[in-house]
C-alpha cells in the first residue's frame, strides 16, 4: 500500500512539474535589476508581470515596471505587452528563454544644472535571452540578460543598444497557476 501511495504522489508531482508551461497556465512574476556605472551613477528597476500560456512553452502577457537612477533624479514608469518562449533541456527543470516586448513609459528627469523637472514619454521594443530554473512545481527563478533594444524618445531621437556590451542582468521569480 505504501508503494502505491508513493507512486501516486510521484506521478502527481511529475505531472504538475511538466504542466508548468502548458497551454492554459497563468504565470505571475516579478523581478529587479541593479546597475552601477562609473563614475558613481547607479540605477535600479522593479517589475511585475502576468502572463498566459497560449500553447505549450509560449506565454503572452503584460509587464509593469518602475525604475530610478541617480538617487531618484530620473524615474520611469512603464507598461507593455510581452511574449516569452521556453526551450527545456534534459529534465524539465531548466529552460532557456527568449523574451520580446514593447514598452510605453512616462519619464521624469531633473536637469542637474537648473534643477527643473522635465517630463517625457518613450516607446521601446526589445528582445532578450535568459533562462529559468524551476526549483519547485509552481516556482521558477528567472535570469534575463540585456538583449537588443530600440527606444524612441518623445520629441525625436532614438537609441539602439546591444546588451552584450554591458552586464546588467535581471533576476526574478515566477509563480505558475495550472488550470
Amino acid at each position: 500500500m505504501r508503494k502505491v501511495i508513493m507512486i501516486a504522489i510521484f506521478g502527481l508531482l511529475t505531472s504538475v512539474a511538466m504542466a508548468q508551461t502548458t497551454s492554459g497556465t497563468i504565470a505571475l512574476g516579478g523581478g529587479f535589476r541593479f546597475t552601477s556605472n562609473d563614475p558613481g551613477t547607479s540605477s535600479f528597476s522593479l517589475s511585475g508581470s502576468g502572463g498566459y500560456f497560449l500553447k505549450d512553452n509560449l506565454m503572452v502577457g503584460l509587464d509593469l515596471s518602475y525604475s530610478s537612477a541617480n538617487d531618484g533624479d530620473n524615474t520611469s514608469l512603464g507598461l507593455g505587452p510581452f511574449i516569452r518562449y521556453y526551450k527545456f533541456i534534459a529534465d524539465d527543470k531548466f529552460a532557456f528563454t527568449v523574451d520580446g516586448g514593447f514598452v510605453f513609459s512616462s519619464d521624469k528627469d531633473v536637469d542637474p544644472v537648473t534643477g527643473t523637472e522635465v517630463s517625457s514619454s518613450t516607446f521601446g521594443l526589445g528582445v532578450a535571452p535568459g533562462f529559468a530554473y524551476f526549483f519547485s512545481p509552481k516556482w521558477s527563478l528567472d535570469f534575463t540578460l540585456p538583449g537588443i533594444s530600440y527606444i524612441s524618445y518623445e520629441g525625436g531621437g532614438s537609441t539602439i543598444s546591444i546588451g552584450a556590451s554591458t552586464f546588467s542582468p535581471s533576476l526574478g521569480f515566477r509563480y505558475f497557476i495550472s488550470k
